[in-house]
C-alpha cells in the first residue's frame, strides 16, 4: 500500500493548473494561445506568469535572473512554459549541468509529498537553454516523448515543454487517467551561471532551501508546491 504524507507538506504554495482538450504547439513561443492561460494562486491569478522569485540571499538584479511560469495539462501531458531574464549564459559545465543556466522541474505526480524520492513518479528534470537539450536527471524518463523547445530572446531565454504523464509515473492508474480535482507536488527552479565555473545563485518558486540556504528541492519532495488540476478553461 502506498502511503500519502501531504499533511507533513511545508509548504501551501499552490496553484491550478487548467486543462485543455488540445495542445499548445511546442515551438518555445509566448503566443496568443499561451496568453489565454492564467494559473490562478491564493492571492488571486497570475496572468503574466507564476513568479520564480525565491532564493535563500538577497534576490538578483532583475534582468540578471528572474522569470515565471504558466502551466496547462491534457490528458496525455503537463505542458509547462518558462520565461525567463538572464543576461549571461554559459554552457561549460559539462556533466555537471547544475552549475550552469538551467530551468529544473520538479514534479511529485501524487502528490505523496516524501521526504525523498520515491522511485515511483518524483522526479527532477533540467532544461538547459545552452545546449538546447533536457536531462531527466532523478525519477523514471518512462515511455512517453517529451517535447522540449527553447527560444533566445533579447533579455534570456524561453523553455517549453510537454511532459508526458507516462513519463513521470510508474503506475499506469496514474498516467493514463489524469482528472480534474487531482494534485500533482510541483516546483520550479532557475539555475543562473554568470561567469562560468559553479553556479552563482538559483531562484524557485517555493521557499524549498534548507537551514543553511542550499536549496533542497533535489533531495526532498515534501519542500515542494502544489500544482491542482483544474476543469477545461475558455478557449473563446
Amino acid at each position: 500500500m502506498r502511503i500519502k504524507n501531504e499533511a507533513a507538506a511545508v509548504n501551501a504554495e499552490y496553484i491550478n493548473v487548467d486543462y485543455r482538450p488540445h495542445d499548445i504547439a511546442v515551438d518555445g513561443k509566448l503566443d496568443a494561445e499561451w496568453a489565454k492561460i492564467e494559473n490562478p494562486i491564493k492571492e488571486g491569478t497570475a496572468p503574466n506568469g507564476t513568479r520564480i522569485a525565491r532564493c535563500a540571499g538577497n534576490p538578483p538584479d532583475a534582468d540578471n535572473l528572474s522569470g515565471q511560469f504558466k502551466a496547462y495539462w491534457t490528458q496525455h501531458a503537463l505542458n509547462i512554459l518558462v520565461t525567463v531574464k538572464d543576461d549571461v549564459l554559459k554552457d561549460d559545465g559539462g556533466g555537471d549541468w547544475w552549475n550552469d543556466d538551467a530551468v529544473e522541474v520538479y514534479l511529485d505526480v501524487d502528490n505523496s509529498k516524501n521526504r525523498e524520492f520515491d522511485g515511483i513518479d518524483d522526479n527532477q528534470i533540467a532544461f538547459l537553454p545552452g545546449r538546447k537539450d533536457w536531462r531527466h536527471h532523478k525519477g523514471l524518463g518512462g515511455s512517453g516523448q517529451m517535447l522540449v523547445d527553447f527560444i533566445r530572446t533579447d533579455d534570456g531565454y524561453i523553455v517549453e515543454a510537454a511532459i508526458p504523464w507516462k513519463h513521470v509515473s510508474l503506475d499506469a492508474a496514474d498516467a493514463d487517467k489524469p482528472v480534474a480535482g487531482r494534485r500533482i507536488g510541483l516546483n520550479v527552479v532557475l539555475l543562473d551561471d554568470d561567469n562560468g565555473g559553479s553556479r552563482d545563485r538559483r531562484l524557485s518558486w517555493v521557499k524549498d532551501y534548507d537551514a543553511k540556504g542550499q536549496g533542497a528541492s533535489h533531495a526532498n519532495p515534501q519542500l515542494w508546491g502544489t500544482a491542482e488540476l483544474s476543469g477545461q478553461i475558455d478557449e473563446k
